[in-house]
C-alpha cells in the first residue's frame, strides 16, 4: 500500500504473525509464564538451558509468513536479541520480504555489541536493518524494583529507548501489572510519556503454565480490584498524553471506567497486533509456523468458547466457564455464580482458575441491562488509538495516536473549496453552478474544471465566472476521460481548508455547505460528512446512507462522492486514484480510513443525485464493478484479509470476511 501505517478495522483478523526464536532467556522474571520450565525446583533453570531455533529455520518460517499474507510480526522469545542470527533474520524480513517486524525485548543488550553485527551497539545494527518497531517489557521505572522483578536494569533499558528518542524513532511498551509494581503504575505511566512510546500495554498476570495450580500464584498474582485504582490513573495520565492504552486479560467487570482499552480472549482474535500463526516455540525445527490459523470470520476459537459448567469447586460455585473438554489448557477461565445475571457475559474472559480460589468472588460485579454486543462490544470498537499498525521505521505513530485520543474541532469560519468537474454537460452546468455558488455559507470559493469539452460547457462555465469573479475560478485542461484527474487538478488550485467535489450533472441543496460545517464542528473526531441522497431523474428515491462503519465500508461503499472533508485528508491520502475510473471516491474513502480519517453521516437529505443513461456509473461503474472492486483491494491491500487480496490477484470470485 506504500504509506507508513494503516488502521486495522476491528472484525477482521489480524495481518500480524510472531517468529519465536526459542525460549533461552538470562533474564530472572519474577512472573515469567515459563517459570520451573523443566521442572526443577530452579524457578529460571528451563528457560537458562533452552537453545535457540536455528537460524535457516526461522529464515523459512519468515518466507511462508509472507506467502501466507502476513504484513506484521512480534519477535519473542526467550530474549531475542541473544540470538546469533538475529540481525540478518530482521534485515531479510525488512528489506527482502517487505514486512514490518516489532522486536519484544527487555533492552538489557541492546547498547552492547553483538557477536554478528557491524556496528558498536546492537540497536544501531538492527535500525540499520530496518527494524520497524520495539515493544520494551517496561515493568518498573524504579531501578530497584526493576532489578527485583526482572534481574535487569531499568537504567540499561531508558539508555535504549533514549537513544532511540534522540534519532526520532517511535515504539511501543509492555508493564506485566503484578503484586509488586501495581501501585507504582502512575509513576510508571509519567514516566512513558519522557519517551517516544505510542502505544503501551498493560498485561494483568496470566496464571498460565506453572502458574495454574492453586496456590503458586500467591504473592506474585495482583488482585483486580486493588490494582483497578492505581491502573486507572496511569490510563487517564497515558491518554491525556496521547499514549493509545491497552489492558490485556482482566475480567470487565473488574475494569470498569477502562472498559474500552481492555483487550481478552474473546475479542484478542480481532487484535490488530494478535498473533495469527501456528507456532511450537518448543519445536527446533518449525514446520507450521509461518501458517495461518483456520478462522472463520466472527467465530471465536473454540477453546475460547462459553460452555455451561454447573459444578462448586473449592467453594466457588461456578455457572460457566470458557474453554472444551480434553484441550491441553483445560477449562483456562471460570464464571461464578456472581457471573450470571451480568449483561457482559458474552463478552467476557472470566476469572483464570487459580485467581478465583485464590481471592474469591467478590471481584465480580455484574453489569445491568441490554447486552454489552458481540465479540468486541461498542466502546472498543469507538477506541479507534490502539489499532494503528507503524509499517515503517519512520512513521510518525504519535501524530496518529494523538489525533484519535485528541481530536482538534475545526475553526469557526472554515473556508470551504467546491470542485465542479465537467465534461460535455452544458445542458446541466448551470444548474450545479447556481447550487454551489448560491450556498447559505459564505466562506466558499467555487473551481470549476473543464476536462475538455466539447460542447459549450466552457461558455456556460465563463458566464458564470464573469457574474461571480470573486468566487468563482474557471480551469480549462485536455481531456483526461478521467474524474480523479480533474478533481485533483481542481483541489491543487483550490486554498479551502475543507473540501467538497460536485459533478456537474448533480445538484446541492441550499443549506448542505453550512450544515456539514457545523456537522463536523460539533463531532471533532469527524474528518469526513456524508449526507443522506435524492436520487431523481430516470430513477427517484431517497438514498439513506448506512451509519459509518469502517469494517463495513471496506465491503461495499455508502458514501456519496459529494462528501465534505478536511483538506488534510486529500494531502496524506496523496489524492484521488486513477486506476479505478468511476469507484476512485470509493477508493480514497478506504484509503482515508486506512489512514484513521472517518466519516460521520448527517442524516439529512442534501444531494441531489442524476440518474440518467449518460452518466458513468451506468455505462462503466455497474458493468464492471467487480473489477473495479478488485483494483480497490489491491491498491488497499495492507486493509483487507489475506484471502480477499489473494481472489482479487487470481481473479476468484471475493468471499468476505467478516463478522
Amino acid at each position: 500500500m506504500g504509506y507508513p501505517y494503516y488502521y486495522h478495522a476491528p472484525m477482521f483478523p489480524s495481518r500480524a504473525a510472531v517468529l519465536d526464536v526459542g525460549l533461552k532467556c538470562t533474564h530472572s522474571c519474577r512472573f515469567c509464564y515459563y517459570s520451573f520450565l523443566d521442572g526443577s525446583t530452579d524457578q529460571f533453570s528451563g528457560m537458562r538451558h533452552a537453545k535457540f531455533r536455528e537460524g535457516a529455520a526461522l529464515r523459512d518460517v519468515l518466507t511462508q509468513l509472507k506467502a501466507s499474507g502476513f504484513l506484521a510480526f512480534d519477535i519473542t522469545g526467550g530474549e531475542p536479541t541473544l540470538h546469533p542470527d538475529i540481525i540478518d533474520l530482521i534485515r531479510y524480513a525488512e528489506v527482502d520480504l517487505g514486512m514490518s517486524a516489532r522486536l519484544i525485548t527487555l533492552g538489557q543488550f541492546l547498547m552492547k555489541k553483538h557477536r554478528n553485527g557491524k556496528r558498536d551497539r546492537l540497536i544501531e545494527d538492527l535500525l540499520d536493518a530496518q527494524l520497524t518497531n520495539f515493544l520494551f517489557s517496561c515493568h518498573a521505572v524504579d531501578e530497584t524494583l526493576f532489578q527485583h522483578l526482572t534481574g535487569g536494569s531499568w537504567l540499561v533499558q531508558r539508555d535504549a529507548m533514549n537513544l532511540l528518542d534522540e534519532k526520532g524513532i517511535q515504539y511501543t511498551s509492555n508493564t506485566t501489572v503484578c503484586a509488586d509494581n501495581y501501585s507504582h503504575l502512575p509513576d510508571l505511566a509519567r514516566e512513558i510519556l519522557k519517551h517516544n512510546v505510542y502505544l503501551h500495554n498493560f498485561i494483568a498476570m496470566n496464571a498460565y503454565h506453572y502458574w495454574s495450580k492453586e496456590g503458586r500464584a500467591a504473592g506474585v498474582q495482583a488482585g483486580y480490584v486493588e490494582m483497578g485504582h492505581y491502573l486507572r490513573e496511569a490510563v487517564a495520565i497515558l491518554e491525556e498524553g496521547g499514549v493509545a492504552v491497552n489492558i490485556r486479560y482482566a475480567p470487565l467487570c473488574t475494569m470498569a471506567g477502562v472498559e474500552k482499552n481492555v483487550v481478552g480472549v474473546v475479542g484478542v482474535r480481532y487484535d490488530p497486533y494478535e498473533w495469527m500463526n501456528a507456532v511450537n516455540h518448543q519445536s527446533p525445527v518449525p514446520t507450521t509456523d509461518g501458517q495461518r490459523l483456520p478462522l472463520q470470520g466472527g467465530q471465536i476459537e473454540r477453546v475460547f468458547g462459553l460452555v455451561e459448567k454447573k459444578e462448586v469447586v473449592n467453594g466457588v460455585k461456578l455457572i460457566a466457564a470458557r474453554g472444551i473438554p480434553g484441550h491441553p489448557d483445560g477449562f483456562n477461565k471460570l464464571f461464578s455464580a456472581e457471573c450470571g445475571s451480568c449483561s457482559a457475559l458474552n463478552v467476557c474472559d472470566g476469572f483464570a482458575p487459580s485467581y478465583l480460589f485464590q481471592h474469591g468472588t467478590m471481584d465480580a460485579v455484574p453489569y445491568i441491562g441490554s447486552s454489552r454486543g458481540d465479540l468486541l462490544d461498542n466502546a472498543r470498537m469507538a477506541y479507534t488509538a490502539p489499532f494503528f499498525v507503524k509499517r515503517r521505521q519512520g512513521a510518525d505513530m504519535k501524530s496518529v495516536v494523538r489525533r484519535a485520543l485528541h481530536p482538534q474541532p475545526i475553526g469557526a469560519n472554515p473556508k470551504v473549496s467546491i470542485i465542479v468537474t465537467c465534461y460535455n454537460y452544458e445542458r446541466y452546468l448551470a444548474g450545479a453552478l447556481e447550487s454551489a455558488l448560491k450556498q447559505t455559507y459564505e466562506n466558499l470559493q467555487v473551481i470549476l474544471v473543464d476536462d475538455g469539452s466539447t460542447d459549450d460547457s466552457l461558455a456556460v462555465a465563463m458566464t458564470y465566472g464573469i457574474r461571480y469573479p470573486e468566487k468563482l475560478t474557471v480551469i480549462r485542461q485536455d481531456n483526461s476521460g478521467q474524474p480523479a484527474i480533474a478533481r485533483n487538478k481542481g483541489i491543487e488550485r483550490s486554498d479551502g481548508e475543507l473540501i467538497l467535489c460536485l459533478d456537474a450533472d448533480d445538484l446541492l441543496a441550499p443549506t448542505m455547505v453550512e450544515e456539514c460545517v457545523d456537522w463536523m464542528r460539533r463531532h471533532p473526531e469527524t474528518s469526513i460528512v456524508y449526507p443522506c441522497m435524492h436520487d431523481f431523474g430516470i430513477k427517484e428515491g431517497i438514498y439513506d446512507a448506512k451509519p459509518y462503519s469502517f469494517p463495513m465500508l471496506l465491503l461495499g461503499n455508502f458514501l456519496p462522492y459529494c462528501s465534505l472533508y478536511k483538506r488534510e485528508v486529500w494531502e496524506t491520502v496523496g489524492g484521488y486514484r486513477t486506476n479505478v475510473r468511476g469507484c476512485e471516491d470509493y477508493d480514497f474513502w478506504v484509503a482515508a480510513g486506512g489512514l484513521g480519517y472517518f466519516g460521520k453521516q448527517i442524516p439529512r437529505v442534501l444531494f441531489h443525485y442524476r440518474n440518467h443513461q449518460e452518466g458513468i456509473y451506468l455505462t462503466d461503474v455497474k458493468p464492471n464493478y467487480p473489477e473495479k472492486f478488485r483494483q480497490i483491494i489491491l491498491n488497499n491491500s495492507d486493509l483487507y484479509p489475506p484471502s480477499m487480496v489473494r481472489q482479487a490477484k487470481s481473479g476468484e470470485p471475493i468471499a468476505l470476511v467478516v463478522s
